[in-house]
């Protein structure tokens, strides 16, 4: 049954990723709940899912496929803590510059 609920809630909360802001996405994912950071990861990793070496709004990531969702939930963690002033931005918005930041898209050049 867990499984179950864990599923549902990856598929769920990837759709609300720009419904959330920095702010609401950064409670959750430094709160003690369980149930806020795993939402919270779920949102992560539902933006990389959808656009992982996708250009949009300006920003492209490539995230190698060792990277874990702890890993994943630890640099947008990072980038809000250091980003205060644009917390109240969307975001998938968010969580595509940080991954932007920490994975960017090879350059067209190099390929």
């Amino acid at each position: 049954m867990k499984h179950i609920f864990f599923i549902g809630l990856l598929v769920s909360t990837s759709t609300f990723a720009n419904y959330e802001t920095g702010n609401t996405l950064y409670a959750k994912l430094i709160s003690d709940s369980g149930i806020d950071r795993m939402y919270s990861a779920g949102v992560i990793v539902g933006v990389v899912d959808g656009l992982d070496q996708t250009r949009k709004n300006g920003f492209c990531f490539s995230v190698p496929d060792q990277v874990t969702v702890g890993q994943l939930s630890d640099i947008v963690r990072s980038f809000l803590k250091d980003s205060p002033s644009v917390r109240h931005y969307k975001a998938g918005s968010l969580i595509q510059a940080a991954l932007d930041k920490a994975f960017p898209c090879p350059s067209s050049s190099s390929r």
